[in-house]
């Protein structure tokens, strides 16, 4: 391997500094440590660059730049920076060849490295040509990726580092919101995941195989062995590459810079590909896919692809999404083709304008509720309420041949909703919602009394002394069941409750709540083993972080990769084990290694009927809370549609 050498550029990196810093330190030598001279370079064409030891050596000297580990990083600022495409081609197929061997592979000589690219790949999918077709750098080339995955923590790391930046480049608010749509607001249930059109973008595809879920197994579906990049990308993040179309969809089409008609046809190729449970995400420039076309041909070849029924969602993004045309507006549609398709008439779509706000974590998430609502059931999608879209008619938008998405779009306001069938319905329901506001609340607290506690007649087992789940499950006082692999999908609409690591995300540290229920024989006759929880039992997860929820009825099914934890005897409150499995850091994920206090068997009755009367009084304030909000939505249409009359009773004094 040569001599690493830097450009100024590279020191930047290398130090984490702008680059400007690098060249006021090459002006100004002296340092804290008195003058220490910055180092020649060694070649002056077509760019200075300097040897990377004595950069190094100067950097330790001066204690300048903000990487204590400047030394190790070296091959992360230097190798890929200036290599041609053929040598970044070879090191993304010797870092690939490493991650199926885990195995330094400077170790090898060419001979082995030759016989070990074709053992591991023996159809030639992705690399065997690229690394016996090297000739004498491949010896090179090799410790060249052996320090960049040492380097970057990992090959996959150090094939991204290696990725150039390609002709439709998004922004990473861009990147963001296409892994979250991918990975939560698609296809719920159903693993694995079948996810195709990664060609379309090498970026996207790194993004999306890198954000994977823990608990998803990804494939993806390559029709095409050419792109051998692809295979390579999914090599060495161990994904699965599938050929065949076995299981729902998730298909992406990104696409920039083709004229409007060839665009088109390309999203009409892929809805005719979609079939009933798959699910299409398209990617364009928004004066195509949203904004009023030029030409009424064009106009028409779009509306062919509406009346199809299958395009569910259409979102016109704010500009700055492509850095390279910063801009210039992206549009994103959402098509999944019914399993029954409604008569024309009746059809609807979502659109949704985000032009004049920010692409921030909160839009993305409330974009992503919007996607997943309008992709679910039609029971879902009664009980969402849409943060960024609204349903508008699909014939009524068709006809007025004007743009797809109009500026200041936005979901329906309290104003808005439909009013009561009479003014008389309207008064009765505005003065049910006033009776039930100032009902008395429950008084759950008044007989709770507090006091120090008498310590305990015995050394053997003190209360509020942590054990681990481990210990407990030992000692019989715990006993950790698995959720059951449901394909929710396959399941009819009916009476059993299945909770879901999503419900349990969105009802942490509250009482056991499902979105969904199944009919009980279809779940005997597809899962004849799995498990109901009982009451007292806690339903918790451990990924994206640690949540968990109480049940306080028997009978529903958890579906993986939610667990049941249950307790068995009185050594834990399970109000408790739930409260703190909350309060758990992000990253604490080992759940054989948290940790609960054993109950003082004393209080343990007193202090599971205080958290339980908790619980309610939160439910009776999330009540009152909604309540509140019915109440202004029926006021204020009452003001705009004059259908209210309103009055208060003048207060006297002594009527405090």
């Amino acid at each position: 391997m040569t001599e690493a050498l830097l450009t100024l550029g590279d020191i930047a990196r290398l130090a984490q500094v702008k680059r400007p810093v690098v060249s006021m330190w090459r002006q100004r030598q002296q340092t804290r440590n008195g003058v220490v001279a910055f180092p020649k370079p060694t070649a002056t064409t077509p760019v200075e660059r300097f040897k990377a030891a004595e950069v190094i050596d100067w950097l330790q000297r001066t204690g300048r730049g903000n990487n204590p580990e400047a030394a190790v990083d070296v091959p992360l600022v230097q190798i890929g920076q200036h290599l041609p495409t053929e040598r970044l081609t070879l090191q993304e197929s010797l870092i690939t060849l490493r991650s199926l061997t885990d195995r330094p592979l400077s170790d090898l000589d060419h001979e082995s490295l030759v016989d070990l690219a074709d053992e591991c790949d023996p159809d030639d999918l992705a690399f065997f040509t690229e690394i016996s077709g090297a000739g004498a750098e491949l010896l090179d080339a090799a410790a060249e990726a052996d320090a960049l995955c040492e380097a970057a923590f990992g090959p996959a790391p150090a094939f991204d580092r290696l990725r150039h930046p390609g002709s439709f480049e998004l922004a990473d608010a861009g990147v963001d919101l296409m892994t979250a749509i991918v990975w939560h607001a698609t296809v719920p249930g159903r693993t694995p995941r079948l996810v195709a059109g990664l060609e379309s973008s090498p970026q996207l595809a790194a993004a999306i195989l890198r954000s994977s879920p823990d608990d998803v197994e990804v494939t993806s579906l390559v029709t095409d062995p050419s792109p051998r990049w692809l295979q390579r990308n999914l090599l060495v993040r161990r994904a699965v590459a599938a050929t065949d179309r076995t299981a729902p969809i998730v298909q992406l089409l990104a696409v920039n810079d083709l004229p409007a008609s060839d665009l088109l046809n390309h999203v009409d190729d892929l809805q005719l590909e979609l079939r009933p449970g798959d699910i299409g995400l398209v990617l364009g420039p928004a004066d195509i896919l949203v904004d009023r076309l030029p030409t009424a041909t064009l106009d028409g070849q779009r509306d062919s692809l509406l009346r199809l029924g299958a395009v569910r969602l259409v979102v016109r993004l704010p500009a700055g999404l492509k850095p390279r045309a910063s801009r210039q507006r992206l549009a994103l549609w959402v098509i999944a083709p019914p399993a029954s398709p409604l008569p024309p008439a009746d059809r609807w779509l979502f659109v949704s304008d985000l032009s004049s706000r920010p692409l921030d974590a909160v839009a993305i998430d409330q974009l992503v509720g919007d996607i997943a609502a309008a992709l679910g059931s039609e029971a879902e999608l009664k009980q969402h309420v849409f943060a960024t879209a609204r349903a508008v008619s699909l014939p009524a938008l068709i006809a007025a041949r004007g743009p797809l998405v109009a500026l200041g779009t936005r979901p329906p306001r309290l104003t808005e909703g439909p009013a009561a069938h009479s003014p008389a319905e309207h008064v009765l329901a505005t003065r049910t919602v006033l009776a039930a506001l100032s009902a008395e609340p429950a008084d759950r607290f008044g007989a709770v009394e507090v006091d120090v506690p008498v310590a305990a007649d015995t050394t053997r087992r003190l209360p509020g002394q942590p054990a681990t789940v481990d210990t407990l499950l030992d000692e019989s006082h715990l006993r950790v069941f698995p959720g059951t692999r449901i394909v929710i999908d396959g399941l009819a609409e009916g009476t059993v409750e299945v909770i879901t690591a999503s419900d349990v995300h969105a009802r942490r540290d509250r009482t056991a709540y499902s979105s969904i229920r199944v009919d009980p024989l279809d779940l005997t006759l597809r899962h004849p083993r799995a498990r109901r929880v009982e009451a007292g039992d806690v339903v918790f997860v451990t990924s994206p972080r640690p949540a968990a929820m109480i049940c306080r009825e028997a009978g529903a099914v958890v579906a993986y990769p939610a667990r049941i934890l249950r307790v068995v005897g009185r050594e834990v409150v399970p109000e408790v084990a739930a409260a703190l499995i909350n309060a758990l850091h992000d990253r604490d994920r080992q759940w054989r290694g948290w940790r609960f206090p054993r109950a003082d068997h004393r209080h343990s009755d007193a202090l599971t009927e205080v958290l339980r009367a908790i619980e309610d009084e939160r439910a009776d304030l999330t009540t009152r809370h909604t309540q509140l909000d019915e109440l202004t939505r029926l006021l204020t249409a009452g003001a705009t549609l004059g259908t209210l009359a309103l009055t208060t009773k003048p207060t006297t004094e002594g009527d405090h």
